[in-house]
């Protein structure tokens, strides 16, 4: 929520354009806690960007959902010679946070760890003026921590057990990709990827092996412009997976620029979400004393890739003379085999009647709705931003068909102020929506505000900023659980860069 208003931003720039020293703080109500850090050195052949930040507060209301999240990354960009480009990226992350349910004793209250690091090597290839080839090989791992001690003497058992939902997942890519020029009118980009991901947790899969899922990816997209006025874009992308069948996923975008500003686009699109390998290999059961207690999953594997048929049709349009730009967007999309829990008798012999989840492609429905977004400069140094959503989601499911608002409304202004200070003014509100995981019966509206006043800083040879942000300038409102509440909350940043 605090990113919206910017408060740490995910550096994406080029490591040139960040030499020198930054850093930024932010502390305030809710127990925010903020610190960030950076570095730049390096000349045009090689450049480097070493970054740490520190995130902390303490979440809704009500809710055990205090979290603290630590990065460390770095990223070197080194040209070796005039046709070749080295990228290398690296970095940590961890979250400590909390979870759980006071009243729920087999959810309880307690604290859980997430962590990974990653390595990522990108080489560019110049071949000439028109085409380039480009090689990514990148490796992940990550590591969850999260267990409790989950108390019998509801079921007349004087004794407890351990529960464990942690685990350990690697992940390694090889990507090529071949772009190149075939003519002032047409550009095409093809290439492949392997992918190996391996997940090991014995408390999720009932066996000390890991689970291991191989992906091979051949993909290719072309665009052309013809008739002058018109682009083509299309493409395609094969994925076969080791533990789901071939699948083909098409894309079809046409624009025709038919006036200066002015463009309207069609197109349709496929794509399939393999099953993960918790949806189809997940088996979770409590053990007492090497006798199954109690079995909790038990997928049986048959499942498929969910789909995705999307079409649209859309308008875009430049107005400089006004200071508007407008984009909108009439879509229908159709999920094919949605993937969701179902529970089944289970004769397995444990000590606790059990009815264990499972997982299947339950239902095909369709989501139709129209969104626009229009920016407007009404007036000097100003920017006023408009958007809105209206969501139809024709499911059987009521928690699905609540899951997006049917209305949908943000507003956002900006205002460069006198002396340099900037103001930002974001309002959102909905109608009613269900959050994910929170139950049919816990439909909420949601109505915010947050305001942010920027003044510049100079402090000898370093500038800055010292901002001060409010989040949810209106009353308290329910936000997941029918005890938990987004309250407003203030803070200040502060940032200093040479």
């Amino acid at each position: 929520a605090r990113a919206m208003l910017g408060v740490i931003n995910i550096v994406t720039r080029h490591t040139l354009d960040t030499l020198g020293a930054q850093a930024s703080l932010g502390a305030g109500e809710n127990g925010i806690r903020d610190v960030q850090a950076r570095i730049g050195w390096g000349s045009s052949d090689a450049s480097y960007r070493l970054t740490v930040d520190r995130r902390a507060e303490l979440g809704l209301a009500g809710a055990n959902g205090h979290n603290a999240i630590s990065r460390v990354n770095l990223r070197a960009d080194v040209r070796r010679s005039a046709q070749d480009e080295l990228q290398l990226r690296a970095g940590s992350l961890s979250i400590d946070s909390g979870k759980g349910f006071s009243a729920r004793p087999d959810d309880p209250l307690r604290d859980r760890y997430f962590g990974s690091g990653f390595a990522q090597l990108d080489w560019r290839r110049t071949l000439s003026e028109d085409a380039d080839v480009a090689l990514t090989v990148s490796h992940t791992e990550e590591t969850h921590r999260d267990g409790f001690s989950l108390s019998l003497q509801s079921f007349g058992i004087d004794d407890s057990v351990a529960v464990d939902f942690g685990g350990r997942a690697v992940n390694d890519s090889l990507m090529l990709q071949h772009t190149w020029r075939a003519s002032p009118a047409l550009r095409v980009v093809w290439g492949g990827e392997l992918r190996r991901e391996e997940v090991k947790s014995k408390p999720l899969y009932a066996k000390d092996t890991p689970v291991v899922t191989r992906f091979t990816r051949l993909f290719g997209n072309a665009e052309w412009q013809f008739l002058n006025d018109f682009v083509l874009n299309t493409g395609a992308m094969v994925e076969q997976s080791s533990h789901s069948d071939t699948t083909l996923a098409p894309r079809f975008m046409l624009n025709w620029h038919f006036a200066p500003g002015h463009t309207l686009r069609a197109g349709t699109s496929k794509a399939y979400r393999p099953p993960s390998a918790l949806e189809k290999f997940g088996d979770i059961r409590y053990d007492l004393q090497g006798q199954t207690l109690k079995v909790i999953t038990a997928a049986r594997g048959n499942i498929e890739p969910e789909s995705l048929l999307t079409r649209e049709l859309g308008y875009l349009a430049r107005l400089p003379r006004l200071g508007m730009d407008l984009d909108v967007r009439v879509f229908e999309e159709r999920v094919g085999g949605f993937v969701r829990q179902t529970t089944y008798p289970l004769a397995t012999g444990s000590l606790l009647p059990s009815r264990p989840v499972d997982y299947v492609n339950d239902e095909d429905f369709t989501i139709q709705g129209v969104e626009y977004q229009l920016s407007w400069q009404p007036w000097r140094d100003a920017k006023l931003g408009v958007g809105q959503a209206f969501t139809d989601v024709r499911s059987r499911d009521l928690g699905s068909a609540k899951a997006a608002p049917r209305i949908a409304t943000s507003l956002m202004l900006t205002q460069r102020l006198p002396g340099g200070m900037d103001l930002s003014l974001i309002h959102q509100d909905s109608s009613s929506v269900t959050p994910q995981g929170a139950g049919i019966g816990n439909a909420r509206l949601i109505s915010r505000t947050d305001l942010r006043l920027g003044v510049p800083l100079r402090w000898g040879r370093q500038t800055g900023e010292v901002a001060l942000v409010v989040q949810n300038l209106g009353l308290p409102f329910k936000d997941f659980g029918e005890f938990f509440r987004f309250e407003r909350r203030a803070f200040i940043t502060l940032r200093l860069e040479n």
